[in-house]
C-alpha cells in the first residue's frame, strides 16, 4: 500500500445527512450557501460560490479522488489542457475542492446547435487535448504512481462472465458478442511503446463546451486515468459522434500526435466498452435492454 492511503477516511453520514459534516470538514458556518449536486454511494458533490467540492462517501473513491488530485497536478504542470484546479483537499475525511471550468456538457442538443465550422474546431480541440495528454510521459516525482492496472483487471473482471449461462446475458446472441470480442482481444498485440496516459472516461458529460466560442472549455473527471493502450481512449467516441465524424477526429490526432491508430483494434476496444457498460449495469440490478439493442446493433467502421 502506499504511503498515507491507510490513513484517509471518507465522509461518514451524519445526523442531518452528508452536508453538515461537509461543512464542518471545511471549517464553514452552518449558513453557507452549498447547493448539492450529486449523492450516491460513492461520493458527494457540491457547489460553493463557484468552486466545486467532491467528498469520498467509500474508501475505494477516497483512493481514487486522491489519485485523481495527482493526476490533474501533473496534467496541468505539463500541458496547456484546461482541467480542474484544485485550490483545497483534504484526507481525513477525503475531498478535492476546484474551481468551476465555465461550460456546459457536450451533448446532443450542444452539438446540433453547433455550425459546421463549430463542429470541426470541436473536433479539432478534442484531437489536440488526447495528442497533448498522450504525449507525457510516466512521472515519477508523485508518490502516487498513475495505475497501469485498470485496463487489466476490468478485462478480467468481464471474462468472469463468459463462463456463465445465457440467463446472465439474456440470450445466445449477446453472449456470442463477448466471446467473440475477448477471442479478438486475446489476439491483439498490445506495445509497451503504446502506452501513454489515457483520460478513459471520455463521454460526453465529461468534456465542456464554451457556448460562446463553441470551443472545448475543459475535461473533467480523471478519477480513472491509468496507463494502458492509447486506443482505449476512442472507444466511447462513436456513443456521440457518427462515424464520419470520429474518423474526422483520429485524423487529426494521427497528425498531431505521430501516431496511426488501429481501426481494427479499436474496434476490439469499442466492444469491451459495451461489455463493461452491460456487465455495470448487470450489477447495478438495471435492466440492461438498451445495452443489448447496442451490441445487436453495433457496427463496423467499415
Amino acid at each position: 500500500m502506499n504511503e498515507g492511503v491507510d490513513h484517509i477516511r471518507p465522509l461518514a453520514i451524519g445526523p442531518g445527512g452528508f452536508k453538515s459534516l461537509a461543512l464542518l470538514a471545511l471549517h464553514l458556518p452552518p449558513t453557507t450557501n452549498l447547493v448539492e449536486l450529486d449523492h450516491n454511494s460513492t461520493n458527494y458533490v457540491v457547489k460553493i460560490d463557484d468552486d466545486i467540492v467532491r467528498f469520498a462517501t467509500d474508501y475505494e473513491h477516497a483512493n481514487q479522488l486522491i489519485h485523481e488530485q495527482e493526476i490533474l497536478k501533473y496534467v496541468e504542470e505539463n500541458t496547456h489542457c484546461t482541467v480542474p484546479h484544485a485550490t483545497a483537499s483534504g484526507r481525513d475525511p477525503v475531498y478535492m475542492r476546484y474551481h468551476m471550468i465555465p461550460g456546459v456538457t457536450f451533448d446532443k442538443k450542444v452539438w446540433q446547435q453547433m455550425s459546421g465550422k463549430h463542429k470541426s474546431n470541436m473536433i479539432n480541440d478534442i484531437a489536440v487535448f488526447l495528442s497533448s495528454l498522450h504525449s507525457l510521459e510516466k512521472p515519477a516525482k508523485y508518490r502516487f504512481e498513475i495505475n497501469d492496472r485498470y485496463g487489466p483487471d476490468l478485462i478480467a473482471r468481464i471474462k468472469e462472465h463468459l463462463n456463465g449461462s445465457e440467463d446472465f446475458f439474456g440470450g445466445s446472441e449477446t453472449k456470442q458478442f463477448f466471446v467473440n470480442t475477448f477471442e479478438q482481444f486475446d489476439s491483439l498485440i498490445l506495445p509497451e511503446k503504446d502506452k501513454v496516459l489515457l483520460h478513459q472516461d471520455l463521454h460526453p458529460g465529461n468534456l465542456l463546451v464554451d457556448t460562446k466560442t463553441w470551443r472545448l472549455a475543459g475535461v473533467i473527471d480523471f478519477t480513472l486515468a491509468w496507463w494502458g493502450d492509447f486506443h482505449w481512449d476512442f472507444r466511447k467516441f462513436r456513443k456521440f459522434l457518427s462515424t464520419a465524424e470520429t474518423n474526422a477526429l483520429i485524423e487529426q490526432y494521427q497528425r498531431r500526435a505521430v501516431r496511426i491508430v488501429d481501426i481494427a483494434k479499436l474496434e476490439v476496444f469499442e466492444k469491451i466498452a459495451l461489455c463493461h457498460t452491460f456487465c455495470y449495469t448487470k450489477r447495478r440490478q438495471k435492466n440492461p435492454d438498451s445495452i443489448r439493442r447496442k451490441i445487436e446493433n453495433w457496427q463496423p467502421y467499415s
